[in-house]
């Protein structure tokens, strides 16, 4: 994506770079409700696992944030994470 393109929804990303942007963009305030950090990060773990399967140069980085952020939902809920997908991201 060109430095003008704002990403306004997860659907839009396609590389890594996309999802970098997209985090960034996407990103709630930080005094947002503990359930929008958790949908945040849910967003994020299915979102990465789509750039995993369609840019392949990225696709272990992507892998290793899809962990991540299933890491964060864990901090956050206290429950682990062990779903292998999300469904669909926003």
């Amino acid at each position: 994506m060109g430095a003008e393109t704002v990403v306004r929804s997860y659907r839009e990303v396609a590389t890594l770079a996309d999802a970098r942007e997209a985090v960034f963009v996407l990103r709630p305030e930080r005094d947002a409700a503990l359930s929008v950090w958790v949908e945040f990060h849910r967003a994020n773990a299915a979102m990465y696992e789509r750039v995993a399967e369609l840019d392949e140069r990225h696709h272990w980085e992507a892998l290793y944030w899809v962990g991540y952020e299933m890491r964060q939902v864990e901090k956050l809920t206290k429950r682990p994470e062990w779903k292998s997908g999300y469904g669909d991201a926003r």
